[in-house]
């Protein structure tokens, strides 16, 4: 007798696969049904659907109409409208029972909505009866020419065969024994022409019979079946192309009935077999009821043990996954700190190159650059350690579910297996069940089987409670000493903006006396310009005084007298003087431009200076504000 979780799951398989296939079969009941009633539709209301008008019987007729054509003029008669216009009692019978039998093909399309809220059987039954009666009524056919001649000669083309099948026999016999008489009439005058026949040339392939196409062009059959006239030739009104003997052969060899013996003595057999199958289980069944019972408590003692286990298993995988997401976590906001340090080495690398240097806050960036690098390196083993100790729990899970459910089901089994008797009625035939399991073991392994795979989900338990004990320590340490190095860096980097700023003021000072220098500078040039014109003007005063005397005294009135000593005198302290002066505009020139070049380097020193405030300020202390605090860094 089988076990309970093979019964369940072929009545589960059996339950499944009847609501699935009566789902089916009644989808494909409605679409075939209204198939049949479109069908049924069409043929009762189409007037004429069967003859043709250019046939040696001019006729076309339907369900209720008859039409000939009289002269290249159609007559016809019957309409649905006017039923007593319809020819003849047959036709208007068959019209009756065809209106009934689309009347119940659409009343069955209705029926099928019962689907909905009836059992599928009721609806199966109730439909099938339906379309049994509309089809028995659609079965009606057109009368027989005696009991209506003239309807049966209005068919036209469809007109009924003049002999009976075995009239057609008789009339082929005949013709086979008048060639057979033919045959042995000429077989006597066969020695007489003989020596004649002998000098007569073999015939060849054109004296043959000539084989025509078929009408698809083709010629299908050798020179000797058209000279025997096996095969019948085809003509313009038939595509035959087979005897009547090898037509009877083919219907015999289909109506063969060798299958169908086959299948009955298979299933006499089958069934004999399954009766002897259950009667051998029943006769098994009341030695082992005792043995049944004494398994289910060795199994419900198990069971309750490795349900336990299970339990704890259970809850400690969810246990480490909570802190496998949080190390998550406290790696993810391990980015932060890594970023932010990041950000501001690469902030602080754009300064301007007097500013440019290793100072203290770049060294303590740097340090906690690799305090996070030393950290997360901490995380990510612990990370491979719960993750690995993770798949362990899961394994044991795993484990000691798959034993929890052969117990549970082993259990499920005996105890199905003990309600059982020779009158349940859920009883299958199981063939290929007398054997032991493919795998099966001896007693003593399946108890130390049931106790190993309880104490090794105890012992991956408990070591996974001691790494969860070990993770908060480790993620605590780590966030305190980012936070500590973060607040030492901060520390110093407000310091470094101090002295910058100190010294940016400085240079703003200076910058301002240097600017003061030019403007005192330039304004010393330019008197001292104004005096260089100046004494051009004395100049031009003397040498022309000089030059007049040397140009209109005549003769002996050009002497070298005082005035033109004290002119050439004079020309000479001018001369002098303006030597002088263009000197000193000379060293006020070189000074003003060395004040330029120095206002130049206090601009660009500021400039730098105040570049780096805006670094170390402004963007650092923005990015560093959003550092993140310990118990984010711990996993909080």
């Amino acid at each position: 007798m089988g076990s309970k979780i093979e019964y369940v799951d072929s009545s589960h398989l059996y339950a499944t696969n009847y609501v699935r296939n009566s789902k089916a079969i009644g989808v494909l009941w409605a679409i075939f049904t209204i198939c049949y009633a479109i069908i049924s539709v069409v043929a009762f209301v189409t007037p004429e659907w069967i003859g043709d008008l250019e046939t040696e019987y001019p006729r076309k007729f339907g369900l209720w109409q008859i039409c000939r054509a009289d002269e290249a003029v159609e007559d016809c008669k019957g309409r649905l409208d006017d039923f007593f216009s319809i020819n003849g009692l047959v036709f208007k019978i068959a019209t009756v029972l065809v209106g009934l039998a689309v009347a119940l093909a659409l009343f069955t399309i209705c029926a099928m909505l019962l689907f909905f809220f009836c059992q599928s059987t009721t609806v199966f039954h109730i439909c099938g009866w339906l379309q049994l009666l509309s089809d028995m009524e659609t079965l009606t056919t057109f009368p027989e020419k005696n009991k209506c001649p003239k309807v049966c000669t209005d068919i036209g083309a469809f007109k009924k065969a003049e002999k009976s099948p075995e009239q057609v026999k008789e009339e082929i016999k005949e013709a086979e024994d008048a060639k057979a008489k033919a045959a042995e009439d000429q077989k006597g005058g066969a020695d007489e022409g003989k020596e004649t026949e002998q000098l007569e040339p073999k015939p060849g392939a054109e004296h043959y019979f000539e084989i025509k196409p078929g009408p698809d062009g083709k010629v299908d059959w050798t020179p000797l079946a058209g000279m025997t006239g096996t095969r019948p030739k085809v003509n313009k009104y038939s595509i035959s192309r087979y005897s009547l003997n090898e037509w009877r052969h083919h219907n015999e060899s289909v109506l063969d009935p060798s299958v169908i013996t086959e299948s009955n003595i298979i299933d006499y057999n089958a069934k004999t077999a399954m009766m002897q199958a259950f009667g051998t289980v029943d006769k098994q069944q009341n030695d082992n009821n005792e043995r049944l019972k004494q398994k289910a408590k060795d199994l419900y003692r198990w069971k309750v043990e490795v349900e336990r286990a299970c339990k704890a298993i259970t809850e400690e995988v969810e246990l480490l996954e909570i802190e496998r997401q949080r190390l998550k976590g406290a790696s993810r906001v391990l980015m932060l700190p890594e970023s932010i340090s990041r950000e501001c080495l690469d902030l602080r690398s754009n300064r301007y190159e007097p500013d440019l240097v290793s100072d203290l806050a770049e060294q303590e960036l740097i340090k906690e650059m690799n305090l996070v690098s030393e950290v997360r390196a901490t995380l990510k083993s612990t990370l491979e350690k719960i993750e690995e100790q993770m798949l362990i729990n899961k394994a044991a899970k795993h484990r000691i579910e798959y034993d929890w459910c052969d117990k549970s089901m082993a259990y499920d089994t005996e105890t199905l297996n003990i309600g059982l008797n020779t009158k349940t009625n859920t009883i299958l035939f199981k063939p290929g069940s007398t054997r032991f399991g493919e795998f099966s073991a001896p007693l003593e392994y399946w108890e130390y089987f049931c106790r190993e795979n309880v104490q090794n989900c105890e012992a991956a338990r408990q070591k996974s409670a001691d790494l969860r004990g070990s993770l908060n320590a480790i993620l605590v340490n780590g966030g305190r000493k980012l936070r500590t190095q973060a607040d030492k860096t901060d520390i110093i980097l407000a310091e470094t903006v101090a002295i910058t700023q100190e010294l940016c003021t400085k240079l703003e000072e200076t910058l301002r006396n240097t600017l003061q220098k030019i403007a005192d500078m330039e304004s010393l040039i330019g008197e001292l310009q104004n005096s260089i014109r100046k004494m051009d003007a004395a100049m031009k005063l003397a040498q022309t005084r000089l030059d007049n005397r040397n140009t209109f005294r005549c003769h002996g009135e050009s002497v070298r007298d005082q005035p033109h000593l004290g002119l050439i005198e004079e020309v000479k302290k001018i001369h002098e003087t303006v030597t002088s002066l263009l000197g000193q505009l000379k060293k006020a020139e070189k000074v003003r431009k060395e004040l330029c070049e120095k206002r130049i380097a206090l601009e660009k020193d500021i400039a730098s200076k105040r570049k780096t405030l805006n670094i170390d300020r402004d963007r650092c202390g923005m990015v560093r504000s959003h550092y993140p605090s310990a118990l984010e860094l711990a996993g909080y």
